[in-house]
């Protein structure tokens, strides 16, 4: 049973980042389009921010 609420975790975990990747990468686009720059930049530091902390989620799930 346990094995199975960490996988579900695991699997909803990797789909919340993957969603919000996709959308940030979606406002990089854009705001490249629109050039403006500074909002790439901190759209992209967000996305290393979330990635770090979704690996972190992830070490823990995996070491339960």
């Amino acid at each position: 049973m346990s094995r199975i609420v960490t996988l579900s975790a695991v699997a909803v975990t990797l789909g919340a980042w993957a969603a919000a990747v996709l959308d940030v990468f979606w406002v990089v686009n854009v705001t490249l389009q629109q050039q403006q720059h500074v909002g790439s930049a901190a759209a992209l530091a967000y996305v290393v921010l979330i990635t770090v902390l979704v690996a972190g989620s992830l070490t823990y799930l995996s070491a339960r």
